[in-house]
């Protein structure tokens, strides 16, 4: 675990990879850091894997370090990163309606973030709601990129929020 921590000292997250060979619980938790599990007893299937694995990894490590994203970061408007933010949530491979209330309609400020992240191509439409005539929408491989930096730049610059006295006591203001 000391050379994990070294690791991710002189790298960036998305330059460490963990590989295992059995299915043991870590001793703290090291969940955020990518890591697959590999059966060395196959070699050629063990060698394959690490070989995706690594070339991810590094793929992964170049989108983050794109001049595009850092460009792109430093162009973000609140709307694009609150949109940013919810899709960044999913799945690769999930998608979301972002209209409100089921209305059909994006609300003005999230259809200029949405304007302005399919013009960085950042997200893309991958189905149409029927029920609601929106759209859903995912982020691209640049949109993952772009959230990732986006979240470790503000997190330097902006502190997290402490937590309202009403809530770090478990009391609401109605109830007081």
């Amino acid at each position: 675990m000391y050379k994990v921590g070294v690791a991710l000292a002189c790298r960036s997250p998305s330059e460490v990879l963990l590989i295992r060979d059995d299915s043991k619980r870590f001793l703290f938790d090291v969940s955020t850091i990518p890591h697959i599990t590999i059966d060395f007893s196959d070699a050629p299937k063990a060698i394959s894997c690490i070989r995706s694995a690594i070339e991810e990894r590094l793929k992964e490590a170049l989108l983050i370090d794109d001049a595009r994203v850092k460009i792109a970061v430093q162009t973000l408007t609140s709307d694009e990163l609150r949109i940013l933010r919810l899709l960044s949530r999913l799945d690769a491979r999930q998608s979301r309606d972002l209209t409100t209330e089921g209305l059909g309609m994006l609300s003005n400020p999230d259809q200029r973030g949405l304007d302005g992240l399919i013009s960085k191509g950042c997200i893309r439409s991958v189905a149409e709601n029927t029920k609601t005539e929106g759209i859903f929408y995912s982020l691209t491989s640049f949109g993952f990129a772009l959230a990732e930096v986006a979240e470790m730049i503000l997190k330097k610059v902006i502190p997290e929020e402490p937590e309202s006295e009403s809530s770090a006591t478990g009391k609401d203001e109605d109830s007081a």
